[in-house]
């Protein structure tokens, strides 16, 4: 008998909106393409049909985490689709799912977006030796864990006593297999559509506001970054921010707020800028940035579990902190010719490839589970 693999998402992550959102839709259309999938998340996703089944059961309280309801109609929809392996995509949700895997005869995994703990004590979150205790709860006693970051991996393993063979690196996947053709046609785009002057290089930062890394690299945008830019740049250029903004310093610092089609803007932009030095995991942005075809400056801390060879010379990184440098590099950028993205950033980062590591997973698992 073939089993379906259920994958959990606790939060509306459809249509996607944010980094988070886009890895859960994109692993979730991936994975549906390969394999009988079927995705449990809360009520208030849109009702628009995704590329992959799509249960609206979860509350969209807090209580969700505790609730003996979800609890009920998981284990209904685990039986009744002859689910052999659930997905949860955040370890706070796999407490509630353990018992309810158990009762199933599931196997049960964790999609580890990134360590939250580490995420939590970079950002000065008194709570994050609490954070740090659940989730070595929940790592040991999982049967396979599925981490974005092959940087974060090896320090799990050591942190937590992990078993290595029960882990796997399943990167982050792009739609993108090749680089886009439309980048002229989207900086016209903006041109007209903001009344900016032709001859601007144009700067981009982008990521909610409602994230803390992201509101402080905003902030060291205005406060130290900007005025380093007008220094050193020789050549007319505007800086944008999307997602969100600060109280407008200057008519070339120009905050956005959210924008629905991002990716025009990634792809009108002669450089993007990741000034990030806290958080964890994976910053998904670069990976979109650079497989719609930007070049990005990052700080060291921004760059974690990106793969720096796959993204060659698209991804300059520095030092954090060095404001010097960061601008000196922004500058290299647009005193360059433009590099589309090389061929072997796509072998690696597109999702139907980067989904391997997790269909050869799921085979093997469901071989054991025939030998049960």
């Amino acid at each position: 008998m073939n089993h379906s693999t259920a994958f959990i998402v606790p939060y509306r992550f459809h249509p996607p909106r944010n980094g988070g959102h886009k890895a859960a839709w994109g692993f979730a259309a991936a994975l549906a393409a390969q394999t009988p999938l079927m995705c449990i998340s809360t009520a208030d996703n849109s009702a628009e049909t995704p590329p992959f089944t799509l249960h609206r059961i979860l509350p969209r309280s807090v209580w969700r985490y505790v609730s003996p309801v979800t609890v009920w109609r998981c284990w209904k929809l685990f039986r009744q689709e002859s689910v052999g392996v659930c997905i949860c995509f955040q370890p706070f949700i796999a407490l509630l799912l353990f018992p309810v895997a158990r009762l199933a005869g599931a196997r049960t995994m964790v999609y580890v977006q990134n360590l939250e703990y580490r995420r939590f004590r970079s950002m000065g979150k008194p709570w994050w030796p609490l954070v740090k205790a659940l989730e070595g709860w929940v790592y040991r006693r999982a049967d396979h864990l599925l981490f974005i970051s092959p940087d974060e991996l090896p320090e799990a393993v050591n942190e937590f006593g992990l078993d290595n063979s029960r882990c796997t690196v399943v990167p982050y996947g792009v739609a993108e297999s090749a680089p886009p053709a439309d980048r002229e046609a989207a900086r016209q785009t903006l041109l007209q559509r903001h009344s900016w002057p032709v001859g601007e290089r144009l700067l981009l930062f982008f990521g909610p506001q409602d994230y803390q890394p992201n509101r402080e690299a905003v902030q060291r945008i205005a406060d130290r970054l900007f005025s380093i830019f007008k220094n050193k740049i020789k050549t007319p250029f505007r800086v944008i921010v999307c997602g969100g903004g600060l109280e407008n310093v200057d008519p070339r610092l120009s905050y956005m707020g959210f924008v629905p089609d991002i990716e025009t803007y990634i792809k009108a932009a002669d450089v993007v800028i990741n000034p990030v030095t806290s958080g964890g995991g994976v910053k998904t942005k670069i990976i979109e940035a650079v497989a719609l075809g930007a070049t990005v400056v990052s700080c060291a801390a921004g760059a974690e579990g990106v793969d720096r060879e796959a993204c060659g010379d698209k991804l300059l990184v520095v030092a954090d902190y060095d404001d010097e440098a960061f601008a000196a590099a922004v500058g290299e950028v647009l005193l360059s010719d433009y590099r589309p993205t090389p061929a072997f950033f796509y072998d690696f980062y597109n999702r139907d490839r980067a989904i391997t590591p997790l269909l050869d997973v799921l085979a093997q698992t469901n071989r054991n589970n025939k030998q049960i």
